[in-house]
């Protein structure tokens, strides 16, 4: 998965967190467009990275 940003943010403006959330909540929206069980087995496999990243953060 490649993530990026429409708009430039300042690097205080978003922390790490912030950023991770928004990873996540695009990979639970693209999800629902999946058209096969693969694609949504890396999406799945992906949000599940996020997550644990995530975890580790707090």
């Amino acid at each position: 998965m490649i993530y990026s940003f429409v708009e430039s943010f300042h690097n205080l403006s978003k922390d790490k967190k912030d950023i991770i959330i928004s990873e996540i909540l695009a990979c639970e929206r693209l999800k629902k467009y999946a058209r096969d069980d693969l694609d949504k087995k890396v999406i799945e496999s992906e949000i599940s990275d996020l997550k644990m990243a995530l975890d580790l953060l707090t």
